[in-house]
């Protein structure tokens, strides 16, 4: 009785495993058939493929249970890890596909709103010419586009309002025609007001240039041959190659050239101011080689400092300077000596012996 019992008992847990195991074998076939129809419901690849293994998991465990395999299992392998083949495959390849980025829609701009890009363009162009007005090359677009393009505009937009057959382009402008219209306005003033600002930016310039070619022009001889002096040796630094020797012979004859020569005494001339009248030209004559001799020094020295690494040259070129002095305060000195002498003489002449 009580093997009886047991048996029965058996009997009806298995019946009811069976069952249940039945049961849900139904309803993942129908979950799966639903997903293989629609699986765009799942929403990430990862988390769409993870639920499709589990699934597929769960309805081989059932398969095996009730003996049953359903027709989604046709075809299909499981290795013990992963599924593959038949509808696992297929359902795999439809969540790829529904799970994929997309492109984006190509865009197509109409004919009105591709008109004011491009003049909101063009404002923006007009207005970075505004900003560089102190960079005059950069300044390179013809004024006077932007108040011909509105001119025009005016003429094109009534010409379209007169048309009764208008193209999708034409209608689209149309519709958009008070922001172009506002759009050029802007385009236009902004340009004028660029133009007046240029107008004012040469007339700046040119006195600028006007007036540093006044002072150029006022220069004296000594400031004139400092700035040729300059000049001159960046010429030299900016040779390469050259051998030291031939560097320093050029340096040499640059810092000859920048000195002037000591002014000429005209000599004695008695027949026309008398003996004492040159003893005056004389001591005119000295304090004008004494001028001249300050300069040159002072003009070397400006050098020395400028260009230290040249203080030989200089030096050398100071020697020459002061030899030049010299020479020219013993003629001086020597012209005084006769102009005094013919003095004394003349003095003497009018006394009778």
């Amino acid at each position: 009785m009580l093997k009886r019992q047991k048996a029965d008992k058996e009997a009806a847990e298995a019946s009811a495993e069976f069952g249940e195991a039945n049961q849900k074998l139904i309803e993942l076939d129908k979950k799966l058939n639903d997903q293989l129809d629609d699986s765009s419901k799942l929403s990430k690849r990862e988390g769409a493929v993870k639920k499709l293994k589990e699934q597929f998991l769960d309805l081989y465990k059932s398969a095996a249970i009730t003996g049953r395999t359903p027709d989604l299992l046709e075809g299909v392998d499981y290795d013990g890890q992963n599924f593959s083949g038949g509808a696992y495959d297929k359902l795999l390849a439809e969540i790829n596909e529904r799970t994929k980025e997309k492109a984006p829609k190509a865009y197509r701009e109409d004919a009105g709103q591709r008109m004011l890009d491009n003049l909101r363009k063009q404002y923006a162009e007009i207005q970075a010419q505004n900003a560089a007005l102190n960079e005059q090359d950069k300044v390179n677009q013809k004024l006077g586009v932007q108040a011909s393009a509105l001119a025009a505009w005016e003429q094109q937009l009534a010409d379209i309002k007169e048309n009764k057959n208008l193209t999708a382009d034409q209608k689209s402008i149309l519709a958009n025609a008070d922001l172009i219209s506002a759009q050029l306005k802007r385009n236009a003033a902004l340009e004028k007001e660029v133009a007046l600002r240029k107008q004012t930016f040469d007339e700046q310039k040119k006195a600028q240039e006007d007036y540093k070619q006044l002072i150029a022009d006022l220069r004296t001889d000594e400031e004139r041959l400092t700035d040729q002096t300059r000049e001159r040796l960046k010429v030299l630094d900016a040779m390469q190659g050259l051998e030291p020797n031939e560097r320093n012979q050029v340096a040499a004859r640059i810092a000859g050239a920048a000195t002037t020569d000591a002014p000429k005494f005209g000599g004695l001339a008695p027949e026309v101011g008398g003996a004492f009248g040159e003893l005056l030209k004389i001591d005119q004559a000295e304090e004008e080689l004494a001028e001249w001799y300050a300069a040159q020094l002072k003009m070397l020295d400006q050098f020395r400092k400028e260009r230290g690494e040249l203080t030989a040259t200089w030096d050398a070129e100071e020697l020459a300077v002061k030899k030049q002095h010299e020479d020219a305060l013993a003629q001086i000195e020597q012209a005084r000596q006769v102009a005094q002498l013919a003095a004394a003489e003349s003095i003497l002449a009018i006394w009778p012996a």
